[in-house]
């Protein structure tokens, strides 16, 4: 897709799932045993921490599995570029336009809007972490729930970047609460992580992901850090995608567990293609099974910081 339609969005191949204790890295070889066995996935390598460091100037890892063929991009400029091929192949795209109200009709649906109503056979509800803003969409409330994550963006580093990670992959650990990062194009080290619903300071967010950055990379003590910001991504208990239909011409897509900008296109694809007459790629997505999530919002906030300190736990042991 960004071939076909030239879009500007710094794409660079390259990824690296690292493992930080030596039980992660045991189980980072298991999983590539695996995904090698039921999967095909040949092309992963498996490099252990000389290796490693001959890519990545921080001590802090057993070793990594390597996988050329995923990478990273910018994603803001990678999502208007499809709205922009979107539009350019007839697509009318109405933003700020909250649904108030959906209703049934002659021909399909009718979707409400402050401003004006669409008539439409098929309804696609791409809710992702906001699916508690509306009753229509508690169903599927049940099934995810929302996890802040946060990121930190350091000043430019020139040369120094090249340094830090020397082929430029992005690179994540395989903890279950983990950190992640990359260089950006002009680059500054993009870094994340954290998962702390009772934490709203942003400095203090700032502060405590710039020291996990300092565990991964001490002789950044002295850069600047020049943006941060944070937001939500939504979860599913198994951490597989929650795709599907509400009613024959009424369709969803949510539960990307972190992994969004990968399978946001094979979700729409597949849901496209369903709307078309072929099932084919949506079914198994709808045989997965998903167990429900408590809906009530304090209980919610409540069992996500809980969750989260006892994989953190998990994670240091």
């Amino acid at each position: 897709r960004i071939q076909k339609h030239n879009i500007q969005c710094d794409w660079q191949r390259g990824y690296a799932t690292v493992a930080v204790r030596p039980q992660h890295w045991e189980e980072l070889q298991q999983w590539h045993e695996h995904a090698q066995k039921h999967y095909g996935a040949s092309h992963y390598q498996l490099w252990d921490k000389a290796t490693l460091k001959q890519q990545l100037a921080s001590d802090m890892y057993q070793g990594a599995q390597f996988d050329p063929l995923s990478g990273h991009l910018h994603p803001l400029n990678y999502t208007l570029g499809i709205a922009k091929a979107a539009a350019d192949a007839g697509a009318q795209l109405f933003e700020q336009s909250p649904m108030t109200r959906i209703e049934p009709c002659d021909n399909g649906w009718l979707v409400h809007t402050p401003n004006g109503s669409v008539e439409c056979k098929n309804l696609v509800y791409a809710v992702n972490t906001y699916a508690g803003l509306h009753p229509k969409f508690k169903v599927l409330e049940q099934k995810a729930i929302a996890v802040s994550t946060f990121i930190i963006a350091t000043e430019p580093l020139g040369e120094r970047a090249k340094d830090l990670i020397r082929n430029n992959m992005a690179i994540c650990d395989n903890r279950h609460v983990l950190d992640y990062y990359r260089l950006s194009a002009d680059g500054r080290l993009l870094f994340g992580g954290k998962d702390n619903e009772f934490i709203d300071d942003p400095d203090r967010m700032t502060e405590l992901v710039r020291q996990d950055m300092l565990k991964v990379f001490p002789q950044l003590a002295n850069v600047r850090i020049e943006h941060s910001w944070g937001g939500e991504c939504d979860i599913t208990r198994n951490l597989a995608p929650h795709f599907g239909r509400l009613a024959p011409t009424v369709f969803y897509a949510q539960g990307y567990s972190g992994h969004g900008m990968a399978i946001t296109g094979i979700a729409g694809l597949a849901i496209a293609e369903a709307i078309m007459g072929d099932e084919g790629r949506l079914k198994p997505f709808e045989q997965l099974r998903h167990s429900n999530i408590i809906t009530q919002p304090f209980l919610r906030k409540l069992g996500s910081f809980l969750g989260s300190k006892y994989y953190q736990w998990k994670d240091s042991h």
